[in-house]
């Protein structure tokens, strides 16, 4: 019963999570020029408005019931037209946004714990503790530098990269994807162990 409980408030969490860092990735955006992501509606708190039924929620729970260490999905991405963006680096600061806004959500779950979680209720505790490891999750992956990863964008800023190389790889996208993770599956679990760590102090 604790498992299934655990689950349902682990999709919850991923669920607004990802809801969140997507109406970043749209208000920033908006703070560039480009009011697509507003005129379609997505910049509503509303989960609803951002669920990806596979991402959202078919992945995370065959992750769970599969037994994997981390729960990992997405929300549906919210529509930004880049030619609207005003700035060199507007469209990396698009792409990074949501990552960040992953970090601040870790990073205020974890200081709460670290500072204050002797006082809190041990449920309340792990409630906070899921909110920092969904998303420690989150950032990590989204950084990853593979299309469509956020992590691409930033690095294609900054590497100025063709767009026919982004277009490539996007045609490949889910290939390089899964071998990535295979490939640096311990590098990426690590990662986010270390940063749950730093974020709670609980090793």
């Amino acid at each position: 019963m604790q498992d299934i409980s655990q689950a349902i408030i682990s999709l919850v969490i991923l669920i607004f999570s990802t809801a969140l860092h997507e109406v970043a990735h749209g208000l920033t955006a908006l703070y560039f020029g480009d009011r697509t992501a507003l005129q379609a509606g997505r910049l509503s708190l509303n989960p609803i408005s951002h669920i990806d039924p596979f991402g959202s929620i078919l992945l995370p729970f065959l992750l769970f019931t599969l037994g994997s260490p981390f729960v990992f999905g997405w929300a549906k991405p919210v529509p930004v037209n880049v030619a609207n963006l005003r700035g060199k680096s507007a469209h990396a600061w698009v792409a990074i946004a949501g990552p960040l806004t992953n970090l601040l959500l870790a990073l205020v779950a974890g200081t709460v714990i670290r500072f204050w979680g002797v006082g809190l209720p041990v449920g309340f505790q792990q409630f906070l503790f899921l909110v920092v490891i969904i998303n420690t999750v989150l950032m990590v992956f989204n950084m990853i530098p593979i299309p469509p990863f956020d992590g691409y964008h930033v690095v294609g800023y900054l590497l100025r990269i063709p767009s026919r190389i982004y277009d490539w790889c996007m045609r490949y996208g889910l290939i390089m994807i899964v071998a990535a993770v295979l490939i640096f599956q311990k590098f990426l679990d690590g990662a986010v162990l270390w940063l749950v760590h730093l974020f709670t102090g609980i090793v």
